[in-house]
């Protein structure tokens, strides 16, 4: 942390350590900086949201792959599709080609 010499407004420090809570000037200092910090970052990330950066979330939802779209006759749905297994006739492992489950991370034993 930097140590820095600067002119504060003793009023408006008493005032903003009384709104904070804080107790010493350089608690009220570093708190007002949080604070000012933070309140920008919200105002910037609302007014994303308010520019449209979330797809609207209000429309119908796709179908997962593998099932049948809304409306759509199950009977010409894939009937292995709903036991979990390929069209092979394998069973559905969740596991990629290589037999490593996407995503995984390799867990040490502690012991070892």
């Amino acid at each position: 942390m930097a140590r820095t010499v600067i002119d504060v407004d003793e009023d408006m420090l008493e005032q903003a350590a009384e709104v904070f809570g804080t107790k010493t000037k350089v608690a009220t200092v570093n708190a007002a900086l949080a604070d000012a910090v933070n309140r920008r970052r919200r105002q910037a990330f609302f007014d994303w949201l308010a520019e449209g950066g979330l797809p609207d979330l209000t429309g119908p939802v796709p179908p997962a792959a593998g099932q049948p779209a809304e409306g759509a006759d199950p009977k010409s749905a894939d009937p292995k599709s709903a036991t979990g297994e390929k069209a092979t006739g394998e069973k559905a492992t969740g596991r990629d080609a290589t037999g490593k489950t996407p995503g995984a991370r390799r867990v040490r034993d502690k012991a070892a």
